[in-house]
């Protein structure tokens, strides 16, 4: 036989060290019907701008949760009414802001 032997199999998302799932995260983006083609950078900046988003809420919940004392992040309670609102706006601002960069700045050939 000739040749290298391959080794084990690395995904995608593993090589751009990201968590969120960069292949699945390709497929719906084929499945969607946003473009004929999509290029194989998009899906991989794509998952990496949801993980920031990801990471981003957590830490926003993981805080206003510690300032009340509390050990879960589900609004369940009047206090966390208004924290929770004002948390989902400047979450909705953010997912609006980088959506619109992503669509504008990735090219979907």
């Amino acid at each position: 036989m000739t040749g290298k032997a391959k080794g084990k199999s690395k995904s995608r998302s593993s090589r751009a060290g990201l968590q969120f799932p960069v292949g699945r995260i390709h497929r719906l983006l084929r499945k969607g019907n946003y473009a004929e083609r999509v290029g194989a950078g998009a899906p991989v900046y794509l998952s990496a701008v949801l993980e920031y988003l990801a990471a981003e809420v957590l830490e926003l919940a993981g805080n206003a949760a510690r300032d009340n004392k509390k050990s879960r992040y589900a609004p369940k309670k009047k206090i966390f009414y208004r924290q929770f609102i004002i948390f989902k706006i400047k979450i909705a601002k953010w997912i609006i802001y980088f959506v619109k960069k992503i669509f504008n700045d990735i090219l979907i050939v």
